[in-house]
């Protein structure tokens, strides 16, 4: 039987080898041990590891320190997922105080490498999850043993970096919170600014409505000036003409022109005594309109 106890620190642990041992069916389980303590010895942890499962998959009811030693050997192969799975069998398994102990102890290890290192659990409160499973680890040993100094050191350090990691998640959700509200406050303030900019668009558009109904209806107030306005130009410039014509003075037409007769046909002497009967009935009129009457004094006549 195997018993390594070999206490885990929280340093890094190497990376395991490339190769792996091939394991047969016909190997017994007790050649198995004898050859991982042979690794052990050698440092191949994986190999030991590797071997050390194989031979607990042999056995009815294996032993819980093999269980332990196998945690060891997957630890220091820089598997840390089957290291702390070997250590709670071991933990659950044994009858052992001490060996409950030192599995407990290097459980809390595990765990708090898993919690730094491994990026599965990279987000801040997974991180934490994993510090408080190793916590309660560590107390666990302490619990059994209080003089374990290295249990306390390893639960004062869970601790710290516990509240540091809360600290900074507290920093990052009030970040996260002044964030959203900044955005919320510049997207309240893009929204009102859009709203500004669509009353101000709209306002102008009923601006530009307003000088355009000005603008139409003094369009049509000066094509109704226009229209009232032409037919009393209409009116002048027809009453124009008649107005020039009554200013033009009229010329007395030549008795001899209207009534002379063609220089064709020779005027008989009852035509020639009838026209001057004509001439002097007119001459007679013209006179009498033309006649100046002075008082106390006859008129005068002119007889032909």
């Amino acid at each position: 039987m195997i018993w390594c106890a070999l206490l885990l620190s929280v340093a890094p642990v190497p990376a395991p080898p490339a190769t792996a041992p091939v394991i047969t069916q016909d190997v017994p389980a007790q050649t198995l041990i004898d050859l991982a303590r042979t690794d052990l010895d050698a440092e191949l942890w994986q190999h030991a590891a590797i071997r050390l499962h194989a031979a607990r998959d042999r056995m009815d009811d294996p032993p819980a320190v093999l269980a332990y030693d196998e945690g060891v050997a997957w630890a220091r192969a820089g598997d840390l997922h089957q290291a702390k799975r070997a250590f709670e069998t071991a933990m659950h398994d044994t009858d052992s105080p001490e060996l409950a102990a030192d599995a407990a102890y290097n459980l809390g290890n595990v765990t708090h490498q898993l919690a730094q290192g491994d990026t599965s659990v990279a987000d801040q409160q997974a991180a934490i999850d994993q510090l408080t499973e190793a916590l309660s680890h560590y107390r666990q040993v302490i619990q059994r043993n209080s003089g374990d100094a290295d249990a306390r050191a390893n639960a004062q350090l869970t601790w710290e970096r516990i509240v540091a990691l809360k600290e900074q998640q507290q920093e990052q959700q009030d970040q996260n919170q002044n964030q959203e509200q900044d955005q919320d406050q510049q997207d309240e303030d893009q929204d009102q600014q859009e709203q500004s900019d669509e009353q101000q668009q709209d306002q102008q558009q009923q601006d530009q409505q307003q000088q355009d109904q000005q603008d139409e209806q003094q369009d049509d107030q000066q094509q109704d000036r226009q229209q009232s306005d032409q037919p009393q130009e209409q009116q002048q410039d027809q009453q124009q003409p008649d107005q020039q014509q009554q200013d033009q003075p009229q010329q007395p037409q030549e008795p001899d022109q209207q009534s002379s007769p063609s220089d064709s046909k020779p005027m008989t002497r009852e035509e020639a005594l009838r026209l001057l009967q004509r001439v002097r009935d007119r001459e007679r009129e013209r006179t009498q309109k033309e006649t100046v009457h002075v008082p106390g004094r006859p008129a005068t006549r002119k007889d032909w």
